[in-house]
């Protein structure tokens, strides 16, 4: 058996619904045609964001003060920047 690595890029909006296929990249084992390697996806629940089909929701109370003065709003990114 070979134990190998494969990058594979993740785009936006990728979810439970998606699949990833590589043909033949599979299970390798002598004398038998090679598996394909499938790679499912599992969103799991973040603390602060959701997700509602390719957008990502953040929910944030402000005072009414706050909303009146319009002013800029900070919070952190998915990365905490």
């Amino acid at each position: 058996m070979t134990v190998g690595t494969k990058m594979i890029h993740i785009k936006p909006g990728m979810g439970p619904e998606c699949q990833l296929t590589f043909p033949r990249e599979g299970h390798q084992r002598p004398g038998q045609e090679q598996a394909d390697l499938i790679i499912c996806f599992e969103q799991i629940d973040h603390p602060r964001f959701r997700r509602f089909m390719h957008d990502i929701i953040l929910e944030h109370e402000i005072s009414l003060v706050d909303a009146f003065k319009a002013g800029p709003i900070h919070i952190k990114t998915l990365e905490n920047e």
